[in-house]
C-alpha cells in the first residue's frame, strides 16, 4: 500500500483470507537472486529479540560514543500532535514510503520506483546526501521496512519476480546501502507492505485476496512449503493495509478506510496486552494527523515518540509526501 498498490486511487493491498494469528515465528529463508537455495537466513526463532517497551530504547542524538540517557520527547500515550513535511526529501515525483534507522540518522524512501537513501548528522536535522541506495537491476521496487536491528530491508517489487504482480523481496544492509535482494520464498504474490515482527521471524503485510479488498495479513513459517498466513481479525470490509509495528509489539499502526475516517484514507492504531494476544480496538489518530486525502503510516520510533507516514494532502510537494508527527510531553 506504500505505493505499488493504492487505497481509494492510492492505495490497494492483496492477501489471502484466514483468522487471526499472533505472536512470532520460526526462522525463515530466502532465494538467493539469482536461483541458489537460500541466502540471508533471518534470525532463529529460538532466539528471540527483546521486546521492550515504548521509550525503553531511546535513539541516539548522534552526538558521541557510548549508551544515551533514556529521552523524554514526548509522554507515553500522548496524542500526535500537527504533522510536518518532511521537505528536504519530497519532490513532484512523490515519495510514497519511507523507514529509517533505529537511531533516526538514515532513512530509506521510494522514489518513481527506486529505493532511496538519505542520511543526516543528528535526529534533529535535515536529511542530506540524497542518493540511490544501490539495488541492482531496478525493479520498481517500493513499501521499504527495515528489521529493528536496522541489518535487513524488505520491501515489495513489481518486476524482480516474474509473477507480473507484486512480490516481497529482502536485501542486506551493507554499509549503509543495500546488498543485491532476494525473493522471501513462501510469500505469495500480489503482496504488499512488508513489516517484519520483532525476530523478523515473521512479516506483517496487506493483500487482497481473490478479488477482495486489501486485509492485513501475518505470515509464519516462511521459506517452507507450509507458510502460514492468516488475516488479521482487525481487518475490516473497507480496505486496511500499511501495517507498521512498534517496537514493543503491542501497537499496530494501519491505513484504512473503515467508517470514522477524517479523508480517504486514515492512519489508526490497534493495540494488545501482550505479544500473544490479538490485535483489538483499532482507533483513528484524528483529525490532528489525519486529513481529507490519503494518510498512511510508513514508520515508527523506538520510542514511540515519531510516527512517519505518507499523505498526498494539499501543501506538499507533489504526489505523495513523507510526513512525521510527534507525541506531545
Amino acid at each position: 500500500m506504500r505505493g505499488s498498490k493504492i487505497i481509494s486511487g492510492v492505495a490497494c493491498f492483496c492477501c489471502a483470507l484466514g483468522l487471526a494469528v499472533y505472536g512470532c515465528a520460526s526462522k525463515f529463508v530466502v532465494d538467493a537472486a539469482d536461483g541458489g537455495s537460500s541466502a540471508f537466513p533471518l534470525p532463529d526463532a529460538t532466539t528471540t529479540s527483546p521486546t521492550p517497551t515504548d521509550g525503553a530504547l531511546p535513539p541516539s542524538d548522534g552526538g558521541g560514543d557510548g549508551p544515551v540517557a533514556p529521552t523524554t520527547r514526548c509522554t507515553p500515550g500522548a496524542a500526535f500532535g500537527p504533522p510536518e513535511l518532511v521537505a528536504e526529501i519530497s519532490t513532484t515525483a512523490g515519495e510514497p514510503a519511507a523507514a529509517l534507522t533505529p537511531d533516526e540518522l538514515t532513512i530509506y524512501f521510494s522514489r518513481n520506483g527506486t529505493l532511496m537513501i538519505a542520511t543526516r548528522a543528528t535526529r534533529s536535522a535535515p536529511f542530506g546526501n540524497v542518493r540511490s541506495a544501490g539495488l541492482p537491476n531496478g525493479g520498481a521496487d517500493d513499501n521499504p521496512a527495515l528489521t529493528f536491528d536496522g541489518r535487513q530491508l524488505f520491501f515489495s517489487t513489481t518486476e524482480r519476480g516474474d509473477s507480473g504482480s507484486a512480490e516481497v523481496y529482502v536485501a542486506q544492509v551493507v554499509d549503509g546501502g543495500l546488498a543485491s535482494p532476494s525473493p522471501v520464498r513462501g510469500v505469495p504474490p500480489e503482496t504488499t507492505d512488508p513489516f517484519p515482527n520483532g525476530d523478523a521471524g515473521a512479516l506483517y503485510y496487506s493483500a487482497g485476496r481473490d478479488g477482495g479488498t486489501s486485509d492485513i495479513f501475518f505470515a509464519t513459517g516462511l521459506g517452507s512449503p507450509a507458510v502460514n498466513e492468516q488475516r488479521l481479525a482487525i481487518s475490516d470490509a473497507e480496505s486496511d493495509g500499511q501495517p507498521v509495528l512498534s517496537r514493543d509489539e503491542l501497537s499496530l499502526y494501519l491505513g484504512s478506510r473503515r467508517a470514522g475516517t477524517v479523508g480517504l484514507s486514515d492512519i489508526f492504531v490497534a493495540t494488545r496486552a501482550r505479544v500473544g494476544d490479538p490485535f483489538a480496538n483499532a482507533v483513528s489518530l484524528g483529525p490532528v494527523v489525519n486529513s481529507a486525502g490519503n494518510d498512511l503510516p510508513v514508520w515508527i520510533s523506538t520510542d514511540a515518540c515519531v510516527l512517519y507516514f505518507t499523505s498526498d494532502r494539499p501543501g506538499g510537494a507533489g504526489g505523495r509526501d513523507i510526513y512525521r508527527t510527534t507525541r506531545g510531553r
